[in-house]
């Protein structure tokens, strides 16, 4: 397990500092890099204890167990911040009684109710039972998007609604009452001034999403082999984090765009990375499922061009447009065609005057915009 703290400039203490224990028993990176960002600019001091990402199953039954063990050695802090991944009302109850009156906050990255299912998979509603005892348990829970947000309780209220003879309409209410959505933050500053030259080549169109089947990286590749039969010119960069086994038939497609292929891996420096978005062109998402989207924002931020479903999170990823069609496609429709013409308006420097709005409204989502608001929550729920 890993313990960190970080240390904080006088100008981030004004006033009381809250200590709080942030707890993560699976650090993906896109839940590390939250909770340092947190870290480097919240005002309060926070002590981060994480577990590798692997194993949700059990990391979901038993982290609480370990959290207990960890936290019994350390002094009381005023607060404690988990994840979805961790059953807050089985840590409340096994917790050292020093403890036990903490209060607490969850964030919610995702959530194993809404969460898409692979083919033959059957939900184990258990996972739904500790999300709705973890939010009950805690002072606040906080949503990365209205989506999420919304999605989680209407399936939430589905299904409670299947109990055969207890009303837990109450527990629900109380449940959202005390929930609100906060988006995840980024650091990465926002792209100057730029536009496309064909010069430079082709229009190069980004992935970087996970190579998982809720992000349908099929769809996606069966398109660019579309266009690439169709003879119309792009380079592709590949940069999607792959785990242990890819999506079933990914392999003959990707040999049919190989003649096309820039990059085709995660980078691990983050340096190399945002290189990468930043010459860059086109970022696409063929997904199934999107809370948020901290990729597909850091792209925007790098002033990329998007095409995104009109669906899941991605709206609100975007600023109010007059021709907001041209970055969010119908999920029903062609994502070849909508595709083929994106890659037609990047050549034409159509979408110009719209990138500097959307670069500028990402500012939004930088962590000097949210943090003032994340402090105040953890104020309110400790009761500071």
């Amino acid at each position: 397990m890993a313990r960190a703290r970080s240390p904080k400039t006088e100008a981030n203490l004004r006033g009381r500092s809250l200590r709080i224990a942030a707890l993560e028993p699976y650090a993906a990176v896109s839940h590390l890099a939250f909770l340092e960002g947190l870290r480097t600019h919240s005002r309060h001091d926070l002590t981060l204890f994480t577990l590798p990402a692997r194993y949700w199953k059990w990391r979901m039954r038993t982290s609480s167990l370990h959290f207990a063990e960890v936290l019994s050695s350390e002094e009381p802090f005023d607060l404690i911040l988990v994840s979805d991944y961790l059953n807050l009302a089985e840590l409340s109850a096994v917790l050292p009684a020093p403890h036990r009156k903490t209060p607490a906050v969850v964030y919610f990255h995702e959530n194993q109710l809404t969460y898409p299912l692979q083919e033959g998979e059957e939900r184990d509603v258990h996972h739904a039972f500790t999300h709705f005892h973890s939010i009950l348990s805690a002072s606040a829970a906080l949503f990365n998007s209205h989506y999420h947000r919304r999605s989680f309780f209407e399936a939430l209220g589905d299904l409670i609604a299947k109990a055969p003879d207890l009303d837990m309409k109450p527990s629900l209410e109380r449940a959202s009452s005390k929930s609100t959505v906060l988006p995840i933050g980024t650091d990465l500053s926002a792209s100057g001034p730029r536009t496309f030259s064909s010069a430079d080549g082709p229009p190069r169109i980004l992935w970087n999403h996970r190579w998982e089947y809720d992000k349908n990286p099929q769809r996606f590749l069966e398109a660019l082999v579309d266009l690439d039969r169709r003879g119309i010119d792009f380079r592709v960069r590949l940069l999607g984090q792959s785990f242990r086994k890819r999506p079933a038939g990914l392999r003959p497609l990707l040999e049919r765009i190989h003649h096309r292929l820039d990059e085709a891996s995660f980078l691990e420096d983050r340096a190399d990375y945002v290189q990468a978005l930043r010459t860059s062109d086109i970022v696409c998402s063929t997904a199934h499922h999107e809370y948020f989207g901290i990729g597909t924002l850091e792209a925007l931020r790098s002033g990329v061009m998007p095409l995104l479903p009109n669906d899941l999170a991605y709206p609100e990823l975007l600023p109010e447009l007059d021709r907001v069609e041209r970055f969010l496609y119908d999920p029903a429709a062609s994502f070849s065609e909508a595709l083929e013409s994106s890659i037609e308006a990047m050549v034409n420097d159509r979408w110009i005057d719209d990138r500097e709005t959307i670069v500028a409204h990402t500012d939004n989502f930088h962590w000097e915009s949210l943090i003032g608001e994340y402090d105040r929550r953890f104020e309110e729920a400790s009761g500071l």
